[in-house]
C-alpha cells in the first residue's frame, strides 16, 4: 500500500518529476501504469482520445466511471477464473485497494509485451488479433458464463 499512497501524492506531479515513473505499455483504458517489483499497477482515470471524448465520460472527465471500470475488471477475471473448467488459461492475482477516495488496481506482473498479445487489441481496437485457439477457450469461457458470442467493429475516429 505505500507505492499506492506515493502514486496518489504524486497525482499533480508532471510525469517526468514523479518518484515512480509511469510506463507505457499500450492500450488507452485502465489510466496510468507502473510496475515496481514484480507487481503491476495501474491508476484508474478518465482518458482522453478521439477528438477530445472521454473513455468513460463522454465530453466530461469521469475518474469515478475509471474506478467503476476497474471494479468490473476484477469481477470479470474472477468469473473467468472461475468458469475457465479445463484450465487452459493463467489469470494474475489482482486486488483493488481504494485510498483516501482514489482507487488503485493491483496484480502480479505478467511477463507481457507488446510482441505478446495472441487476442484482443491494445490499440483501442485500430488492431484486433485473432488466435483461433484462443479464441476457441474464450468462447467456452462465454459459453459457461451463459454470454452470446458478437462481433468487434472498429469505432470511427
Amino acid at each position: 500500500s505505500t507505492f499506492c499512497k506515493m502514486i496518489v501524492a504524486e497525482q499533480h506531479v508532471k510525469p517526468t518529476s514523479k518518484v515512480i515513473q509511469p510506463i507505457d505499455v499500450g492500450g488507452i483504458a485502465g489510466g496510468e501504469k507502473y510496475s515496481i517489483h514484480g507487481l503491476f499497477f495501474k491508476y484508474p482515470v478518465d482518458t482522453r482520445f478521439n477528438n477530445n471524448n472521454w473513455l468513460y465520460g463522454g465530453n466530461n472527465k469521469d475518474n469515478n466511471l475509471a474506478a467503476k471500470a476497474s471494479n468490473h475488471d476484477l469481477n470479470g477475471l474472477v468469473y473467468c477464473s472461475l468458469a475457465d473448467e479445463n484450465i487452459d488459461l493463467n489469470f494474475p492475482m489482482m486486488s483493488l485497494l481504494d485510498y483516501q477516495g482514489f482507487r488503485m488496481v493491483v496484480m502480479t506482473y505478467l511477463p507481457i509485451s507488446k510482441k505478446s498479445l495472441i487476442y484482443g487489441s491494445n490499440d483501442g481496437g485500430k488492431k484486433f488479433h485473432d488466435n483461433k485457439r484462443v479464441k476457441k477457450i474464450l468462447e467456452e469461457i462465454g459459453n459457461n458464463l451463459n454470454l452470446a458470442n458478437h462481433k468487434i467493429s472498429k469505432t470511427p475516429s
